[in-house]
């Protein structure tokens, strides 16, 4: 099973940050049925600023609709993909971040690079369908799975296994920080990180992953 999110303010999943700072690389599956909202699959941040945090993000609100990796330190570092994110069906999303680089990845294809410098500012709060930071908003329309977090940036062969359907788990785990399934219901993902809370979600079911 997966989660499934009505776009709304109260449906997410939040709680403390598993890291707070760079570097980090953020992997997520999604399944939007909407082209025309913002949505933040994962996000990770100071949830008392406006502008510290990082995001992988699908731009419906933006021409084109590209799925976009923001790295936000007072300044917004943002890099898209060249091609719009899929409607309808699953695909995958993933973003890694240092201090001074990041680029995103839709289905395993590599956005271009951003090399600008940006500073993390404590990060204390994750979220899953929400942007962590003061001002809140941009919720999933749709479903999300399988969300990761590490504290290292994967190579692109290693989001390319992810986004062939390889379990985060096979994926570095000395560094994998979090790991939210969410495969079958609230004690699956409480189990493997109990900071998380939810809110206001129904289980719906969950793309192709090997374990």
């Amino acid at each position: 099973m997966s989660v499934l999110f009505d776009g709304t303010s109260n449906s997410k999943i939040d709680g403390k940050s598993p890291i707070s700072n760079f570097p980090l690389t953020l992997s997520a599956w999604f399944y939007s049925t909407s082209l025309t909202a913002d949505q933040c699959l994962v996000s990770v941040g100071n949830i008392l600023e406006t502008s510290r945090f990082c995001a992988i993000v699908l731009a419906g609100a933006v021409p084109a609709d590209p799925f976009r990796a923001y790295r936000f330190g007072t300044t917004a570092r943002t890099v898209s993909s060249a091609t719009a994110y899929p409607i309808n069906q699953w695909g995958h999303a993933a973003g890694i971040f240092d201090s001074s680089f990041h680029q995103g990845f839709l289905n395993g294809v590599p956005t271009p690079v951003n090399t600008d410098a940006a500073t993390a500012s404590n990060w204390n709060n994750y979220k899953i369908s929400e942007l962590t930071r003061s001002t809140l908003g941009n919720n999933v329309v749709g479903k999300v799975a399988e969300v990761a977090i590490w504290n290292v940036m994967l190579t692109q062969q290693e989001i390319r296994s992810l986004s062939l359907g390889l379990c985060p788990l096979k994926i570095r785990p000395q560094s994998l920080v979090s790991y939210v399934p969410l495969l079958r219901d609230i004690a699956d993902y409480e189990r493997r990180d109990a900071n998380l809370i939810p809110q206001n979600f129904s289980i719906s079911d969950h793309p192709r992953i090997y374990y």
